[in-house]
């Protein structure tokens, strides 16, 4: 029993204790509301303020009110917040109500009829909401708007927001409702899916409440290349990529490239040896071309017009773009588009608009490729390959070696192998020479040598504004390629700009030039293939390239000889030939288009596009008299006359070569288009009837 009374002893304690805290923190609730206050001459902001820390109310008024109140003088202690604002607008011309956690402040109205202030601030609210057809909205949401005050403490002033809604009525299945005891100074919202929303002061008869269509969301358009169509009146398969992440790629100055990712079933080759096979999008088509091979190539139009190339675009000129994939881009283009067509249309300009002058530029860098992942022999594998694959009996050495002009020589390897079959050294040298090869590797040689980082910089300036009747686009553009390949430059310089003409409501025009000028130049290239044996350094410890003459046209035992009857050197140097030589091209695209629009009648318009695409490039190439292939081309046209070398070819000076491509394209189309659409919006109808010509040289 002691212990059962000592459990129940010490429950009601524990309950005891509960209730005493609860108490405590309900009085601590209460007390947190009161005011303690004590101002002389204070502002009627900063009073309102301290009101605010010790109640948590926020307090809604018209800043004017705040001048009418004047210095503030006011000493009270733990009051409520009720008996805090009456004794603060005492014999003031201010009153207030209080609405959940918020303080209306507002000037005190003079009575009407021998009725006082407070008996006119609660109203009953009726009205009707319709659309702007006058049908009624069934559904509709009446909220009453709450809105709340908040300080900028820097500034010191008031700003008057909305901080919520309380929704009060739906109207019924006549658009109608009604409130009941909403007060006067309260606002009313009033929305409906697809409307604006409506707001308005709280009357005891609103009326009718006519609601505005919502303004449409930006619809999306589709560009076929001829017309631009909404996307569900467009019958085929199409894709349009987020334009603002294509512009924020900075990884490459190609705008297809940039596609990639972005487009489904966009397939992006970026294999720098697959040639003309980069782009895919509905598969190969069955179609061979001229060059004798399947074109994979989708059909690009730019503006309008039907381009060869887009990598000259410069991706920041670029508004919108469309990829067409199914045989409606076929039934549209024809053949050229069984492969798709990716669709890009350029900015421009906008009427009445100030000159807007953006600059643009990014920087992307990228190391050197790993070439600890290249799928080849180190150069103990190669060198146990090389003694498992050596087989003098079934090859002998002496028709292996010719020194006639045009065969090479035996590698390193190889040469001691076929030494020690000949006799000329011990089993013991071969195995000590092979193994002194197989530890020895050119990887980091390979590295530093032939591979850089990758820098690519791009910078763009563009300008665009207009007037009631013109506007412009210009930007002008340089790219800066650095690539993999020391001594390889690239540099771009581009100009393009579009004016817009309005001469009057019936005839618009527009003019589009885009210049490109791209420069390169490089060394001989000299790429690290598998010609390069695992173990085969090109430069010595003291940084001497060297000699390689086994892998030229003349074996090492023939050299000497032609060497001594010549007089020039046919020793293979693969570093000291790079920089023997030197190739430049230059090119220039021109892209120009002009456009027409002849409004004819309601709905009916005429519109011409001429279109004319010129590229060029003019490539040069020099090599000097000591370059190996000069020598060696010198040489194969030669003849021995007894000892005395007669040469066929020029043997002074070096060999310079230049060639020159032209490409043109023209495009003339003109077509008529009509397009009408009902008053109710139900009914739409577009018709395009037209003609193109097309010429490429």
């Amino acid at each position: 029993m002691y212990k059962i009374y000592t459990l129940k002893l010490i429950f009601m304690r524990l309950t005891t204790a509960i209730i005493f805290l609860s108490f405590m923190q309900v009085y601590a609730a209460t007390y947190g509301q009161r005011v303690n206050l004590n101002e002389k001459n204070s502002s009627f902001k900063d009073v309102l303020y301290k009101i605010r820390q010790q109640t948590g109310y926020d307090f809604l008024f018209d800043r004017h009110l705040a001048k009418d109140m004047g210095p503030v003088n006011i000493s009270i202690r733990n009051a409520s917040l009720d008996e805090t604002m009456k004794t603060l607008f005492t014999n003031t011309s201010l009153t207030y109500t209080v609405e959940d956690k918020f303080v209306l402040i507002r000037k005190r109205q003079v009575a009407l009829s021998g009725k006082s202030s407070e008996s006119i601030q609660q109203t009953d609210v009726r009205g009707r909401v319709v659309d702007s057809l006058g049908n009624p909205l069934k559904g509709a949401t009446i909220a009453v708007v709450i809105q709340t005050s908040s300080e900028n403490k820097e500034t010191g002033d008031f700003s008057m927001t909305i901080k919520g809604r309380k929704i009060a009525a739906v109207t019924d299945g006549n658009g109608e409702f009604a409130l009941s005891n909403i007060s006067k100074e309260a606002y009313l919202s009033v929305s409906y899916v697809g409307y604006e929303v409506y707001t308005i002061k709280v009357a005891a008869n609103l009326g009718i409440i006519r609601l505005k269509p919502a303004g449409r969301l930006q619809e999306v358009v589709v560009n076929t290349g001829y017309q631009n169509i909404s996307k569900e009146r467009s019958a085929g398969s199409f894709s349009k990529p987020d334009m603002g992440v294509l512009a924020n790629r900075a990884t490459s100055t190609n705008i297809i490239q940039r596609l990639d990712g972005l487009v489904p079933g966009l397939v992006i080759n970026n294999s720098p040896t697959n040639g003309k096979q980069q782009f895919l999008i509905r598969g190969l088509s069955t179609l061979a071309t001229t060059e004798g091979y399947t074109n994979a190539s989708p059909l690009f139009v730019v503006d309008g017009i039907a381009v060869p190339d887009v990598s000259s675009i410069n991706p920041q000129d670029v508004q919108d773009v469309s990829v067409l994939k199914d045989a409606t881009a076929a039934s549209i283009w024809g053949a050229r588009a069984s492969n798709g067509v990716i669709v890009i249309t350029t900015k421009k300009g906008g009427n009445n608009q100030k000159l807007r002058i953006t600059y643009d530029a990014f920087a992307s860098f990228q190391g050197k490729p790993d070439i600890d992942y290249f799928p080849v022999l180190n150069s103990r594998q190669y060198i146990q390959a090389s003694r498992e694959t050596f087989d003098p009996v079934s090859t002998t050495y002496t028709p292996v070696y010719n020194p006639a002009l045009g065969d090479g020589g035996y590698s390193p390897d190889r040469q001691i192998q076929w030494d020690f079959a000949r006799g000329l050294i011990s089993a013991a040298q071969r195995d000590a020479r092979l193994d002194s090869l197989a530890e020895i590797s050119n990887l980091s040689q390979i590295r530093d040598i032939f591979y850089r980082p990758q820098i690519l910089t791009n910078h763009t300036l563009s300008l665009a504004g207009g007037t009631e009747k013109y506007s412009n686009y210009t930007s002008l553009a340089y790219t800066g390629d650095q690539s993999y390949t020391p001594g390889n430059k690239n540099n771009t310089f581009k100009l393009n700009t579009r004016n817009d003409y309005t001469f009057n409501k019936w005839m618009k025009a527009f003019f589009i030039a885009d210049l490109t000028n791209q420069r390169t130049s490089s060394n001989r290239a000299v790429s690290p293939d598998n010609r390069f044996l695992p173990y085969q350094l090109f430069r010595d410890g003291e940084g001497n390239n060297l000699d390689m003459s086994y892998l030229g046209y003349l074996p090492s035992e023939a050299i000497d000889p032609v060497e001594k009857l010549t007089g020039r050197s046919l020793r293979y140097n693969p570093l000291s030939n790079a920089l023997t030589g030197t190739s430049n091209s230059n090119g220039l695209m021109a892209r120009l288009t002009a456009g027409l629009t002849v409004s004819l009648y309601k709905g009916l318009r005429y519109e011409a596009v001429l279109g004319y695409v010129r590229g060029t490039n003019r490539s040069t190439s020099y090599d000097d008299n000591t370059n190996y292939n000069q020598n060696i081309q010198l040489l194969r046209f030669a003849q021995n006359n007894n000892g005395t070398i007669k040469y066929n070819l020029p043997n002074i000076g070096g060999k310079y070569g230049t060639s020159s491509i032209t490409d043109e394209n023209w495009t003339i189309r003109n077509q008529l288009v009509y397009d009408y659409t009902s008053e109710n919006q139900l009914h739409q109808l577009n018709v395009l009837a037209g003609y193109e010509q097309q010429e490429k040289k």
